[in-house]
């Protein structure tokens, strides 16, 4: 008896009559959220220019690159920037090339000035090199954590934000 009864179940459990019944009820289920927001980059050329390669500056470096960005960046500490170099897939000049030097090559390289530029140099004024310039220079001294503060100025370098620069 228990045989044909466990036979008979199977055989509808495999036909599809016999489905498995699902813990909770669909009512139960917490409704989704749409609580993020989703920025999407098109292909744009970047400079970051930096004294001293902060953590900011390298967590910045990745952001850009992360989201398919050509980034270009000038430092003093050369081991430092060909690591961040080589982490990143951005490209290393050494501080000693200079400002015009280093948009010299970016422009002969990929063959246009950078849109973007994003400066941690307070002394630096990097005003009609790109078509939006990010000062991230002041938030160094009290900033959030790295990652945070990189979020942050690769929010405002998005095209649609451009009218926060001021």
């Amino acid at each position: 008896m228990a045989d044909n009864y466990l036979e008979k179940r199977m055989e509808e459990y495999r036909s599809g009559r016999l489905a498995v019944r699902s813990r909770t009820s669909s009512s139960m289920r917490a409704p989704r959220r749409n609580d993020s927001l989703t920025l999407r980059y098109e292909p744009m050329t970047v400079a970051v220019i930096a004294d001293v390669m902060h953590p900011v500056v390298a967590e910045t470096i990745g952001a850009f690159t992360a989201v398919g960005c050509r980034v270009a960046f000038m430092a003093a500490d050369v081991r430092e920037g060909n690591a961040v170099a080589q982490r990143t897939g951005a490209r290393y000049y050494p501080a000693t090339l200079g400002l015009d030097g280093m948009l010299a090559d970016m422009t002969a390289h990929w063959g246009c000035p950078p849109e973007v530029a994003v400066t941690f140099m307070p002394s630096s004024s990097p005003h009609g090199v790109a078509s939006r310039v990010i000062e991230a220079s002041r938030w160094l001294t009290d900033s959030p954590a790295p990652s945070v503060l990189a979020r942050h100025i690769l929010y405002l370098a998005h095209p649609d934000n451009a009218f926060l620069l001021g």
